[in-house]
């Protein structure tokens, strides 16, 4: 039930808490280092997070609210809290179709102009 984690200045990963719903289910997970590369013999910190049934962890990269709809605005983080505020009983699986489908509606024929990764995993319940 515990996950060690280190954060090298991608967008920092949420724990979405089972026991819980809406926006308040919803935990940054903080940065633990400068981002990789940038400056040399940056060191990072290790951090550990109980992951209990039912709960869930989404990491995603900057592609995903970067993302440009057509009229030119991001796709955002709150629109990506907000989502999966929404989803909040969803089981993994379910959570990123839900998101890959919000992220197409969003977009429609704009050009990708960044690489989007989604990773969910979660933690079944009893």
């Amino acid at each position: 039930g515990e996950m060690t984690y280190v954060n090298a200045g991608h967008n920092p990963p949420l724990l979405r808490k089972g026991d819980a719903s809406g926006p308040d289910s919803l935990i940054e997970l903080t940065r633990t280092g400068m981002a990789l590369g940038v400056i040399e013999d940056t060191s990072f910190e290790q951090r550990t997070v109980q992951i209990a049934p039912g709960d869930a962890v989404f990491l995603y990269t900057d592609g995903v609210t970067d993302a440009m709809g057509i009229d030119g605005q991001e796709y955002g983080t709150g629109r990506l809290l907000r989502l999966l505020g929404e989803e909040s009983r969803a089981p993994a699986g379910q959570l990123l179709d839900a998101i890959e489908r919000a992220l197409h509606r969003y977009v429609g024929e704009t050009s990708q102009t960044d690489d989007v990764t989604i990773v969910a995993l979660s933690r079944e319940s009893g």
